[in-house]
C-alpha cells in the first residue's frame, strides 16, 4: 500500500501535536500563575497618588509664582509709570517754568526767533495763555518777575573768629 506509511507517519506527528499542545499550554499557564502575583494594580494606584499630590504641589506653586511676578511687574511698571511722568514736560511746568508755542504749535527756543506781533500760545502748569510779541528788541530788556511769597527772609551767617562754632584750626 502506498499511502499506509505517510498516513503512519501522519498519525505519529498527530499525536505527538495534541500532546506538545497540551505540555505548552501548562508551561503558559504556570508561567502566567508566577508572574500574575507581581502584576496588581496596588502599585499602579500607589505611583498614580503620588503623581497626582505632585501635580497639586505644583500647581500651587504656579499660582504662586504666577501671583508674585504679576506683583512685581505692577511694581515695575508703576516705578517707571512715575520716572515717565517726572520725566515729562508737564512736570517742568509744575516746578514754576512755562513751555511758549508759536501760532503754528511749535516750541519757540529762542526769542530771537521772533517778531513785533507773533501770536504765541503759553502753556502753564494750570493752563495756557496767549500772548503777542509786543517788538521790544532791546537787549538785556527783562520782564516783571513775580516776587515770592512773604516769609521769614534767611540772612546769611557770619564766621566766627573762634567764639561759639568749631574756630580756626590754624
Amino acid at each position: 500500500d502506498l499511502v499506509a506509511l505517510p498516513r503512519q507517519r501522519f498519525d505519529a506527528a498527530d499525536r505527538r501535536l495534541s500532546r506538545a499542545l497540551l505540555a505548552n499550554t501548562r508551561a503558559h499557564a504556570t508561567r502566567l500563575a508566577r508572574v500574575s502575583g507581581r502584576l496588581s494594580l496596588g502599585p499602579i494606584v500607589q505611583k498614580h497618588s503620588r503623581c497626582a499630590e505632585r501635580l497639586d504641589g505644583l500647581e500651587r506653586r504656579a499660582g504662586r509664582a504666577l501671583l508674585n511676578r504679576v506683583a512685581v511687574s505692577r511694581r515695575v511698571l508703576e516705578g517707571r509709570a512715575a520716572l515717565l511722568k517726572s520725566l515729562g514736560y508737564q512736570s517742568v511746568l509744575s516746578r514754576g517754568f512755562a513751555l511758549v508755542r508759536n501760532e503754528a504749535g511749535h516750541m519757540v527756543r529762542q526769542a530771537a526767533s521772533l517778531g513785533a506781533g507773533d501770536v504765541l500760545n503759553i502753556e502753564f502748569s494750570d493752563g495756557r495763555v496767549g500772548a503777542t510779541v509786543n517788538g521790544s528788541d532791546t537787549p538785556g530788556a527783562t520782564t516783571e518777575v513775580s516776587n515770592p511769597a512773604p516769609g521769614k527772609v534767611k540772612t546769611p551767617r557770619q564766621k566766627s573768629g573762634g567764639r561759639g562754632g568749631q574756630g580756626s584750626l590754624f
